[in-house]
């Protein structure tokens, strides 16, 4: 969702500045839909930069911290319980 709504922010500022490139003298109602896409844009950038964040912590509190190390060991202590025959 966050590469979503990021992917499409760029885009909304091309188009805020196709209103005031192409016009010499833009209207006040071009004016105000240039700020209001604006508002979108940088509420979608702020949105997305939050589900980051919010991913990304997630990410590192679930993260099986030493679960290889765990592993490694019950391995090693099976081979150490059941050696193989030479």
């Amino acid at each position: 969702v966050a590469g979503f709504i990021l992917c499409y922010s760029p885009f909304l500022g091309l188009v805020f500045m196709k209103y005031f490139v192409v016009s010499k003298s833009p209207s006040p109602a071009t004016i105000g839909f240039a700020f209001r896409l604006i508002k979108l844009a940088l509420g979608a950038t702020s949105v997305g930069f939050l589900f980051l964040v919010v991913s990304l912590v997630i990410a590192f509190m679930t993260y099986p911290r030493g679960s290889w190390k765990r592993r490694r060991a019950i391995i090693d202590a099976i081979k150490e319980a059941n050696p193989r025959p030479k």
